[in-house]
């Protein structure tokens, strides 16, 4: 392990303190260090491996952490292993010897050196309050309930554009035309109990370009987001093909309904409606998924009467 070279230090000898050594630079900082150490009895270059003890240098020129930065920007300090040296360090404390040879004065740092230190203070601080105000806001918008959420729908900046309409299930937001009759809702963002949250155009499922909507709300500025892209976007656009066709056929399951609960047919007209119906659902089913019920083939006899 060796010995500390040092004029009355006891360093890793026999009885003394176990301490980290460090060898002799091999530039020109040797000289300082022979300087430093001031043996009349032994010339140090005739030593194999000469080595000073961490006891002889100041705090300020013992490396224990190491600082890098994440992919994130953030500045990670980390402790190092072993011990390590500045580069501009030198033995200059001398706990057993006259105190006249120790100096105890800080170490004078360049006006450079100075700005640097003090920027990468200032920077590393602005780090840490980014971080810090960044947690902070995570932990203000994240939704973790339908209870939470509806306690947090005061921080959504809405518009006259939308109406707000909530049950025990569910949190609509609702834009209404008003210019037809009767009324209905052309847009709606629909956020379920269970935190599911789904746009729509009229009664098509919305999928809006750069805007992701996630299958389940976790966090308020979504929401908010979301509100935004639907409120603005060019309805014809959005809306993928199947989801058109889907929209338009339960608008006409929505007539037959209508029709057939208004007593306004004899009741082998509401079997032909009822084929009608079967025909619909038929167009929603998958390729090679199509199959006609014993049901249906009876109402076509009767869909057949009513349209010989």
């Amino acid at each position: 392990m060796g010995c500390c070279c040092m004029p009355n230090c006891r360093g890793n000898y026999d009885g003394g303190p176990k301490v980290r050594l460090f060898s002799f630079p091999k530039d020109d900082r040797r000289i300082k260090w022979k300087r430093a150490i001031c043996r009349e009895d032994v010339d140090i270059d005739t030593l194999r491996d000469p080595k000073v003890c961490e006891l002889h240098f100041k705090a300020e020129y013992l490396r224990t952490t190491t600082t890098y930065t994440d992919s994130n920007g953030k500045s990670i300090e980390v402790p190092m292993s072993l011990t390590r040296l500045t580069e501009d360090a030198q033995p200059t404390m001398f706990p057993n010897s006259p105190a006249y040879l120790s100096d105890c004065a800080p170490v004078r740092k360049e006006p450079d050196a100075k700005r640097k230190h003090r920027e990468a203070d200032q920077l590393q601080k602005g780090i840490q309050m980014l971080l810090v105000s960044h947690e902070d806001e995570d932990r203000k918008n994240r939704v973790a309930s339908f209870e939470q959420l509806m306690s947090q729908l005061s921080q959504l900046k809405l518009s006259d554009y939308w109406i707000v309409s909530s049950t025990e299930a569910a949190v609509m937001f609702l834009q209404i035309q008003s210019n037809t009759l009767p009324p209905e809702d052309e847009r709606s963002v629909v956020v379920s109990d269970e935190l599911h949250i789904s746009a729509y155009w009229k009664k098509m499922k919305l999928h809006i370009a750069g805007v992701p909507i996630p299958e389940k709300l976790e966090d308020i500025r979504s929401l908010q987001t979301i509100l935004e892209s639907v409120e603005h976007f060019n309805a014809p656009d959005v809306c993928e093909k199947e989801e058109k066709l889907k929209a338009c056929i339960y608008i006409i399951f929505s007539i037959l309904d209508d029709l057939s609960n208004r007593d306004l047919l004899p009741e082998e007209k509401l079997e032909a409606f009822e084929f009608l119906k079967e025909q619909l659902r038929l167009l929603l089913k998958k390729r090679g998924a199509m199959r006609y019920f014993s049901d249906l083939l009876l109402s076509d006899r009767a869909f057949i009467k009513v349209h010989p």
